[in-house]
């Protein structure tokens, strides 16, 4: 569906990424890991096409995403970056019907407010919807922009998914343990309808209990891929971040990455 192909990024004599592969499929989710300046969000501008590469290339459904015209990619994919602030008052729904703009032409008024309306109730926001977006909490504001994106791809369950995907810079960033427990369960039931999601993740303990893949990113390159269990183990993940981690068995879900010393100390 969405495959990296040898993607090799220079800027300034300094390679970002050196012929980086890798392979997201429609219904799953993969999570990209790694310290920083390990070059998650240039992969991630990669796949999405907002970069181009030196070398390799970025396809999606076999096709050069750069091929693609920019309102067509749009209807297939939809970036929710690190940052996203607005300065105008819109509310919680206009907001969302931005998504709707790579429709234009192509659906109707009732159309685009039915989609962001469904968008809206994905993300459990009905009863925010007028509300001015700048006074939301950054977890609300999260999840709007969760239903934008959501509202551009829109409809994507089941075969409306084949070919859609959902690409996250750091979802999770500035929020609360709570809210991003919350929000990456509502990024794992937009997986399971259809959608192939990629997400950049600091959290490596998250990447552990919601990802069908992941792929570790050092310097540039790829340093570990496959299912988390294989990907993550402790011995790569304490090379790659130059910390003795350990991975432990938990009796309620999946294994926990911990430092070496905090094991100790627990034992």
């Amino acid at each position: 569906m969405l495959t990296a192909r040898d993607i090799t990024v220079v800027r300034q004599n300094r390679k970002l990424l050196d012929g980086v592969s890798l392979r997201l499929d429609g219904g799953s989710l993969l999570a990209v890991v790694g310290p920083n300046g390990a070059g998650k969000s240039t992969l991630i501008r990669c796949l999405s096409g907002d970069m181009s590469p030196e070398d390799g290339v970025a396809e999606l459904d076999g096709r050069p995403i750069g091929s693609y015209a920019a309102a067509d990619l749009a209807r297939r994919r939809a970036v929710v970056g690190q940052e996203q602030h607005l300065a105008f008052g819109f509310s919680v729904m206009e907001v969302v019907l931005l998504g709707r703009i790579a429709h234009a032409g192509r659906s109707g008024r009732d159309d685009d407010l039915s989609a962001a309306a469904a968008a809206i109730g994905a993300m459990g926001l009905e009863a925010l919807a007028e509300r001015d977006f700048r006074t939301l909490s950054g977890g609300e504001k999260q999840r709007c922009h969760l239903a934008r994106a959501l509202a551009q791809l829109w409809p994507f369950a089941g075969a409306a998914a084949e070919g859609k995907v959902l690409v996250l810079d750091e979802p999770t960033n500035n929020l609360d343990l709570r809210h991003q427990y919350s929000l990456m369960d509502q990024v794992r039931r937009m997986a399971d309808s259809g959608l192939g999601v990629i997400a950049v993740l600091h959290d490596l303990n998250l990447a552990l209990r919601y990802a069908d893949r992941v792929a570790v990113l050092c310097d540039g390159r790829l340093a570990g891929w496959g299912p988390p269990s294989e990907a993550m183990s402790g011995a790569l993940l304490s090379e790659v971040f130059g910390l003795e981690l350990r991975r432990v068995e938990s009796p309620d879900g999946p294994p926990l990455i911990v430092p070496a010393a905090q094991f100790a100390d627990a034992v």
